[in-house]
C-alpha cells in the first residue's frame, strides 16, 4: 500500500521537462479523452497494472484540466493529478501539477504505490469561487486552492496517459485504467458519467473507452 505523505508545501523540484529540438531527442506522448464542454470537475479511480517497463524517463496517467497556452495572454495553465512511474522503479507516486505562467508546482502526495493499487484522484473547482481549483486523493484534500485565472467555464475535462522519453529511439511500456470517471459540469451542481467524450492517442498509446472506464496502454518491441 502507498504512504501518503501529502506534501505539498514543501519545496518541489520539476521531474518533467520539456524536449529541445536536437536529433534524435525524445519528448511526449499522449493519450486520453476530453469532454466535450467545459468542466468544474473530474474524477477517476486510476489503477497502475504495469510500471515495471518504463524503459527512459517517465509514465503517467491522470485527470486535470487546462494545458499549454490556455490561460489568459497565451500562458500555460493547467492543474492535474495522477499516478506515474520512472524508469528503474516498479512502483508508483500520486502527484499533483499545477502550471501558472512562471509558476510551477509537482509535489508528490503518496509513494510506493504497487501495481493493482486503486486511488480514486480528482481535480474541483470551488462552487463558491470561480476559477479556484484544488485536487483530491481517496476523498481527502491533497492541495490549497489555486488560482487559475481565465479558467471557470472554459476548460474541458481530461483523462490522459503520458509518456516521456529521453531519446526518441526509447520506448515505455505500461498499462493503467481509469474506473468511474466522472465529470461535473460548468453549470452543474453534481458528477456525472462522462458521455461522448473526445478521444485521441499517438504514438503508440492505445486509449479505449466501456462506459465510464477507460484503458491506456502501450506495447513495446
Amino acid at each position: 500500500m502507498a504512504r501518503l505523505v501529502f506534501a505539498f508545501g514543501a519545496a518541489a523540484v520539476s521531474v518533467f521537462g520539456l524536449a529541445g529540438p536536437a536529433e534524435g531527442v525524445g519528448g511526449y506522448s499522449y493519450g486520453g479523452a476530453a469532454s466535450r464542454s467545459a468542466a468544474g470537475a473530474v474524477v477517476a479511480t486510476v489503477t497502475p497494472y504495469d510500471l515495471e517497463h518504463v524503459r527512459s524517463g517517465h509514465v503517467a496517467a491522470w485527470v486535470g484540466v487546462g494545458g499549454p497556452g490556455l490561460g489568459p495572454g497565451g500562458i500555460d495553465e493547467w492543474i492535474q493529478v495522477g499516478v506515474n512511474g520512472f524508469a528503474g522503479t516498479s512502483t508508483g507516486t500520486v502527484y499533483i501539477e499545477i502550471k501558472r505562467g512562471a509558476y510551477y508546482r509537482y509535489a508528490p502526495l503518496a509513494v510506493g504505490v504497487a501495481r493493482g493499487e486503486r486511488h480514486r484522484i480528482a481535480v474541483l473547482e470551488s462552487s463558491s469561487r470561480s476559477g479556484w481549483w484544488r485536487a483530491s486523493v481517496d476523498g481527502v484534500s491533497a492541495s490549497p486552492p489555486v488560482f487559475l485565472p481565465g479558467s471557470h467555464g472554459r476548460w474541458p475535462a481530461q483523462i490522459v496517459a503520458e509518456s516521456w522519453t529521453q531519446r526518441s529511439a526509447d520506448c515505455n511500456a505500461f498499462a493503467f485504467g481509469f474506473a468511474d470517471v466522472a465529470v461535473r459540469y460548468t453549470q452543474a451542481r453534481s458528477l456525472t458519467s462522462l458521455v461522448r467524450p473526445v478521444m485521441f492517442a499517438e504514438d503508440g498509446i492505445r486509449f479505449s473507452r466501456s462506459g465510464t472506464d477507460f484503458t491506456a496502454r502501450r506495447r513495446c518491441p
